[in-house]
């Protein structure tokens, strides 16, 4: 099979989408490039950084990992992919030696993987990773006999040839993924799909060892085995956790740091009171913090805080499933969303009508946003037929947006007629059975999404099709449209270019009109260090932090 000029053309077009910045637009505008993370002369090796985070770790299962802080260990530390999105925003090759070979017809992906990547865990013997590995860990995604859950990221996969099928019990395997010999993997796809290298850099899928996932069976989570820069070597639950440098590590060059020190369930006020007397040396989830926080940090001539690669974006879910599947009272709600609730975040955050970021490739200044009309909510909620039905809200009471959002909403909708219940959550609650996994819990939810790839793709791939409806899915706003379903389809076999990112603006189009998502706010978090840190780097992610980038100074 010959290289054709679709990896070119990939790479090409990966790294013209990382861009950062906008007007005060609520809608936004073209975005400008950003500065990430504080930097200071060159790289330093050995040493230990060390953080605190306002939550517990649930999991480090890299299958099941779906919080913020759960996620940046995984996918930033413990694990790694075939390939990653780096601090820029291009896709570059890590347990691959090279993008894939793609044959000319744009189905069939050949994948070599290198032979210096040695995994590391709890109680595992290192070992080298092969392309068994990694045919194992998209399997493990997609299985949906994966233990203690189903992946969330299996549905990232679906254009490999029977994956589908597999995921759904049809199949007992996924005739899509071949392995060649040790170190080459061979792809197969449905159909041509211009975003299929972005979904191998999904964390979820990446390879891990099958006997040490077999060995530790539900508590892999507790003892993980992966290919990452780090590996665990302590955890006390709910306490503190420390990750050691693996020396096996595909890059030699990495990771600067000895060890990653992080302290959990430390209050946002300790945090910031540890920050300045050098107890820690950086938050770990810093969009965390209050605002009154980071306006105290910003006056702190100890404190750096510079900006950051990836935007968050908060929006309201309205469950389609319950009485929220009325669209005229979905339409009402979205009309008497005030975001002005974004100002007393200072110029942390900002209104913002859209779903996609303002980084992401496809962000639409001419969105048609269902406009804030209180009066015109009413007559809406009289045409919908509301009879006082109370809507039910459900929020991670650990995130201050989400929280402040929730709040916002319950006066918002009082003031036009409607009875609101409000229930904050704490994280591993929300982001479990007993908070949105389970749709008969809400009737609406404050949400967010940080990209996994700066696409709009990779928002709706996830979010509002119809097959990530079913939990664990993460299509929280349990919205099936086949329109739109269709549209997704017709862009991914399409290359990169203004007839694919029409389509991906005319799908976010869609979900706006539908309410199915109300954007609310952007946030534009900062990155917060203390002068001991030579670099804390961001990437444009979920995984907000590229750990084995960073490092400290030496004493």
């Amino acid at each position: 099979m010959l290289r054709t000029n679709r990896v070119l053309a990939t790479t090409i077009a990966v790294a013209a989408l990382v861009l950062a910045g906008c007007t005060s637009n609520d809608n936004g505008s073209t975005p400008t490039t950003t500065a990430t993370g504080p930097t200071s002369t060159s790289p330093q090796q050995g040493g230990t950084l060390k953080l605190a985070d306002a939550n517990d770790v649930v999991t480090l299962d890299n299958s099941q990992a779906v919080s913020t802080i759960d996620y940046s260990l995984t996918a930033g530390a413990l694990y790694e992919g075939l390939y990653h999105v780096d601090q820029d925003g291009n896709i570059v090759s890590a347990l691959a030696t090279d993008l894939p070979t793609v044959s000319e017809d744009g189905l069939i992906y050949t994948i070599t993987i290198r032979p210096n990547a040695m995994f590391a865990g709890p109680g595992f013997t290192p070992r080298a990773v092969t392309a068994q590995d990694a045919a194992y860990g998209m399997e493990r995604a997609l299985d949906p006999n994966t233990k203690p859950a189903p992946s969330w990221g299996g549905g990232y996969l679906y254009g490999i040839q029977g994956a589908s099928e597999f995921a759904s019990g049809g199949a007992s395997s996924v005739s899509g993924i071949k392995v060649v010999d040790p170190s080459t993997l061979e792809i197969t796809l449905t159909q041509p799909a211009s975003t299929f290298i972005y979904d191998l850099t999904i964390a979820t899928s990446w390879p891990v060892p099958q006997e040490a996932v077999e060995s530790a069976g539900d508590a892999f989570g507790d003892s993980p085995v992966g290919a990452g820069p780090f590996s665990l070597d302590q955890w006390n639950k709910g306490q503190s956790m420390v990750l050691k440098a693996n020396p096996g590590y595909v890059d030699p060059t990495f990771p600067y740091l000895d060890e990653l020190d992080l302290a959990l369930n430390v209050d946002t006020n300790t945090q910031v009171l540890q920050l300045q007397n050098g107890t820690i040396d950086a938050p770990a989830e810093p969009f965390f913090l209050p605002q009154a926080a980071i306006q105290q940090l910003s006056q702190d001539d100890s404190i750096t805080m510079t900006p950051t690669t990836g935007p968050t974006v908060y929006y309201w879910a309205l469950n389609n499933e319950g009485i929220l599947k009325n669209a005229d009272l979905r339409t009402a709600i979205a009309m008497a969303i005030n975001r002005d609730v974004t100002k007393q975040f200072g110029t942390e955050a900002r209104p913002w009508t859209q779903i996609y970021s303002s980084v992401t490739k496809q962000t639409d200044p001419n969105l048609q946003a269902i406009p804030y009309d209180p009066t015109g909510a009413q007559a809406m909620l009289t045409q919908a037929g509301y009879n006082g039905e109370t809507i039910k809200v459900i929020y991670d009471a650990t995130d201050p947006f989400a929280s402040a959002m929730s709040t916002s909403l319950q006066q918002d909708l009082k003031a036009i007629g409607v009875t609101v219940q409000i229930k904050g959550l704490q994280q591993a609650a929300y982001f479990g059975d007993s908070g949105y996994n389970n749709p008969k819990n809400y009737d609406m939810l404050p949400t967010y999404w940080r990209e996994d790839y700066p696409d709009g793709q990779d928002y709706i791939s996830t979010n509002f099709v119809c097959a990530q409806v079913p939990p664990p899915g993460l299509n929280v706003a349990r919205y099936c449209n086949k329109d739109v379903d269709s549209m997704l389809a017709r862009s991914d076999a399409l290359p990169f270019g203004s007839e694919r990112d029409q389509i991906l603006q005319q799908i976010q189009q869609t979900v706006v009109s539908d309410a199915a998502g109300v954007g609310t706010m952007q946030v534009d978090w900062p990155a917060i260090s203390t002068q001991r840190v030579g670099a804390l780097v961001t990437i444009p992610t979920y995984a907000p932090f590229e750990w084995r980038s960073c490092w400290v100074k030496a004493s």
